[in-house]
């Protein structure tokens, strides 16, 4: 099913070079696509962070991946903001392929079972992205307990 996230293998690396496959969980997964250079990406992925932060004890699963940079320039730069979340490497633009990005920030709400339940272009300010990445997590986390 193409629709279906996980059934791509997305070895991706890690930022710290660690291969990381995003089909091993079995949680609902937000990824939020981004690069360094984009202000929209950096001015909103601080408020994705708080809304999933929000639902940790939930089983909720967060990843950024970095569109097409090298990974030494990522992680100076998430250093210097001093983030913590877990930053993939998408080197040859597979995800954003998959997903048809045509313009980042794009934050892909992705349920337990793989199916895509919603994407989000662009940063829409702090309140509205707060507000539908919480009803998302919340539809989710809900649409994974029935499963």
């Amino acid at each position: 099913n193409s629709d279906n996230f996980l059934s791509t293998d997305w070895n991706l690396q890690h930022i710290n070079n660690e291969k990381m496959s995003l089909s091993d969980t079995d949680k609902p997964i937000f990824i939020n696509i981004w690069a360094t250079w984009c202000g929209p990406c950096v001015m909103g992925l601080p408020h994705v962070i708080e809304a999933v932060d929000a639902f940790k004890d939930k089983g909720v699963v967060f990843f950024a991946i970095d569109q097409d940079e090298p990974a030494e320039k990522v992680q100076a730069f998430v250093d210097r903001k001093k983030w913590t979340f877990p930053v993939l490497m998408d080197k040859k633009g597979m995800v954003a392929k998959k997903f048809g990005v045509s313009g980042i920030p794009q934050t892909v709400v992705i349920g337990a079972d793989g199916t895509i339940l919603n994407i989000h272009v662009g940063f829409l300010g702090p309140k509205k992205t707060k507000s539908n990445l919480t009803e998302d997590i919340e539809a989710a986390i809900a649409a994974n307990q029935q499963g």
